[in-house]
């Protein structure tokens, strides 16, 4: 992928919801990438039920660059987008002294992580899976792989930190089997 720049410009009028305790996204924002593989790409990304979608979508072309077609828009990413728009958010309301020593999009500190994988899902650490669960979930990724990844434990781990919170009421209900609840 070529390089390009990328804007977030949140809708400030729009509000703000908690995704989690500690975590909040604007309900509106716009993501405005310049160069992306040759194309200037505006997309207004809004969150609705505790989701992340985009409700509008313009391609331009850039001067002397490529004409847009079909092509040209399937190779656009929407999921990074959109993905970007809530790190954006999060990054906001995150100190961020040392970047490269953070896990989970900037919501952990890596020495947090380890220390809370060692002790097991104790209330501290169920309390970051919700917030990795639902950061994942409003991204659109799956939660509970996010959960597995960021905390490097196995799948079955991974599912049983994600039930205890559910248990601890850290996280809602699922809405079914195999179907995330927030």
């Amino acid at each position: 992928m070529s390089e390009f720049r990328i804007r977030y410009e949140p809708v400030y009028e729009s509000g703000k919801t908690e995704i989690a305790p500690g975590l909040e996204l604007y309900n509106q924002v716009w993501v405005r990438a310049f160069g992306y593989h040759g194309y200037n790409v505006h997309l207004h990304v809004q969150l609705e039920n505790e989701r992340l979608g985009v409700s509008d979508m313009r391609v331009e072309q850039r001067p002397g660059g490529p004409p847009v077609t079909g092509e040209a828009l399937r190779s656009i990413v929407v999921a990074q987008f959109v993905r970007r728009s809530v790190r954006a958010s999060i990054n906001e309301q995150l100190p961020f002294d040392e970047p490269e020593a953070r896990v989970a999009n900037g919501i952990l500190r890596t020495e947090d992580r380890d220390r809370m994988k060692e002790a097991g899902p104790v209330t501290e650490t169920l309390r970051a899976v919700s917030q990795i669960y639902r950061f994942a979930l409003a991204a659109g990724d799956a939660p509970t792989k996010a959960v597995q990844e960021v905390f490097e434990v196995p799948r079955y781990t991974a599912d049983r930190w994600v039930a205890k919170a559910r248990e601890r009421e850290f996280l809602g209900p699922a809405e079914g089997p195999g179907k995330a609840g927030a």
